[in-house]
């Protein structure tokens, strides 16, 4: 996966792809980075899990890992992607195992389920970082 554009097209080229997100995570592992002056180049691992329609409209439950490739500039003293590259190492499709209806999650535990915006209970709860 590749992108080339600027801040505006990069939200255009996003948006959709995320609307159709349901639930999703990322979480990030292992970083190789090589400063020389301005310039970086860096490599980062990835796990990510997304909620997504396949192509029959069927919610699928999507699971990768891979790096992003990225070269980095200085620019008025902040660092910043010139370029990133993708890759996906490994991917997995199931069918949607989300929580029930009940609000039953894993080993049967009763758990909240985590959403999307202020739906999310962690506007309720961090109200402090609110005033960050």
């Amino acid at each position: 996966l590749e992108f080339s554009g600027n801040p505006e097209e990069f939200i255009e080229y996003c948006v959709p792809i995320l609307k159709a997100m349901r639930y999703n995570m990322h979480t990030i592992g292992n970083m190789l980075i090589v400063i020389d002056g301005d310039k970086a180049d860096t490599e980062t691992y990835f796990i990510g899990y997304h909620s997504v329609p396949n192509a029959e409209g069927v919610r699928m439950d999507s699971f990768s890992g891979g790096r992003y490739i990225d070269n980095f500039e200085k620019r008025d003293d902040e660092w910043r992607i010139k370029k990133r590259l993708v890759t996906v190492e490994w991917f997995r499709e199931l069918p949607d195992t989300q929580h029930k209806d009940d609000g039953t999650g894993p080993f049967g535990m009763k758990v909240p389920r985590g959403d999307i915006g202020e739906a999310d209970v962690s506007f309720e709860l961090l109200k402090l970082m609110r005033t960050l």
